[in-house]
C-alpha cells in the first residue's frame, strides 16, 4: 500500500512544471544589477514624485 502512495506521488512530480533556469537565472542578474522593479519601489517612487509635486520636498 504505501509503496503504491509513493509511486504515485513520484509519477505526479513528473508533471509538475520544471524550473525555467533561464527565466531565474535572468531575475538574478536584474536583482545583482539593481535593475529589478518591484511594486514595493515603484510605489516609492510614486509616493516621492507626489511628495515632490505637492509639497515641494523630498526627503
Amino acid at each position: 500500500m504505501e509503496f503504491s502512495t509513493v509511486a504515485r506521488f513520484l509519477s505526479s512530480l513528473s508533471q509538475v512544471p520544471g524550473v525555467r533556469q533561464a527565466r531565474v537565472d535572468e531575475v538574478k542578474a536584474l536583482i545583482a544589477n539593481g535593475e529589478y522593479d518591484t511594486d514595493e519601489k515603484l510605489f516609492q517612487a510614486l509616493e516621492r514624485m507626489l511628495q515632490e509635486i505637492l509639497l515641494g520636498d523630498v526627503e
